[in-house]
C-alpha cells in the first residue's frame, strides 16, 4: 500500500515537473538535490530522505495535493479526538537553518 502511494506520488512529481517544462537537471539544481535522489522520488522508492522528498514537493507547488488525502488521518486513526485536529504547520523548507544556541530554528528563520 505504501509503495503504492508513493508510485502514485513519483507519477505526480514527474508528470508536475514535465508540465512546467523543467528538466530533471533544472530541479535538481533549484533545490540542490542530486540526480539519483530526484529519479527515486520520480520513481517512488522508499529510499529517500524526507528532506528531499518534500523540498521536490514544495518546489513543484504539490505538497497540498499529496497531503490532502491524509485530511482526518489522524481522527480517523483514533490519534486526536473527533473535535481537535492537528496544527498544520506552513513552514517553508528553504527557510529553515540551524538555530543559534538559545533560538528556535523557527526565529533564527525570521518566523
Amino acid at each position: 500500500m505504501v509503495t503504492d502511494a508513493l508510485s502514485n506520488i513519483g507519477l505526480l512529481v514527474k508528470a508536475k515537473r514535465l508540465s512546467l517544462a523543467l528538466r530533471q537537471a533544472d530541479l535538481k539544481a533549484a533545490i540542490g538535490i542530486s540526480p539519483h535522489t530526484l529519479r527515486k522520488i520520480e520513481s517512488g522508492s522508499e529510499l529517500v530522505d524526507l528532506r528531499s522528498f518534500m523540498l521536490v514537493l514544495w518546489r513543484l507547488g504539490i505538497a497540498d495535493v499529496v497531503f490532502a488525502s491524509l485530511e482526518g488521518a489522524d481522527r480517523d486513526q483514533g490519534l486526536l479526538p473527533h473535535h481537535q485536529s492537528a496544527p498544520a504547520p506552513c513552514i517553508n523548507p528553504m527557510n529553515l537553518r540551524h538555530a543559534p544556541r538559545g533560538q528556535t530554528a523557527t526565529t533564527a528563520a525570521g518566523g
